[in-house]
């Protein structure tokens, strides 16, 4: 039972923190677009949720977790194919695969030694998904005066997101690591 509170509590802290980075990040790059639900910046917000959540589940090894949120996030944006056509609705998948890989890869480098600077990794990662997906999230609008624009303001929208999931995922990790060793230092008399 303390496990499964431990693995809850190590999840929610990674969580929080990620979701606190792509706010605070996302702030700093969008103001007040960042929450207006009728733009594109909002899939800032909205993947940085899902991004958040997996690379959270991934960090304590929770690999159908993590799938599973990909896969609630690819029904989600299924559900939107009669409002945003196929190819819109179709891009969540792309993006829950590609998180599920970018988790993956955070996970690994924590595992292989690396502390500090993940996160630098992780917003070329994530703008490289949205990249991809920037034609299939903006067919109806794309064209070819328009089109080196859009994807620019794609990828800059994959680098606010993740790199704040990476500064606050990497953040809550230092912050554990530091309580962690000041709870098990014993003073000396």
């Amino acid at each position: 039972m303390a496990e499964t509170s431990a693995t809850l509590t190590r999840f929610l802290g990674r969580f929080v923190a990620g979701l606190t980075g792509v706010v605070g990040v996302g702030w700093v790059a969008f103001r007040g677009r960042l929450f207006d639900p009728t733009g594109p910046i909002f899939n800032v917000l909205v993947v940085g949720v899902v991004a958040s959540a997996i690379v959270a589940l991934m960090r304590d090894r929770h690999v159908s977790h993590a799938s599973a949120v990909a896969i609630g996030y690819s029904v989600f944006q299924l559900t939107l194919w009669q409002s945003r056509g196929p190819l819109y609705a179709s891009s969540g998948i792309v993006i829950a695969l590609g998180l599920i890989v970018v988790g993956w890869i955070f996970d690994q480098l924590t595992r292989y030694g690396w502390t500090v600077g993940k996160f630098l990794l992780l917003g070329p990662l994530v703008a490289g998904i949205f990249f991809a997906v920037a034609p299939m999230m903006s067919y109806h609008s794309l064209t070819s005066d328009n089109a080196i624009r859009t994807l620019l303001i794609y990828l800059y929208m994959g680098l606010v997101t993740g790199h704040g999931v990476g500064i606050g995922i990497e953040a809550a990790e230092l912050i554990g690591r530091a309580v962690s060793r000041v709870g098990h230092e014993v003073p000396s008399k």
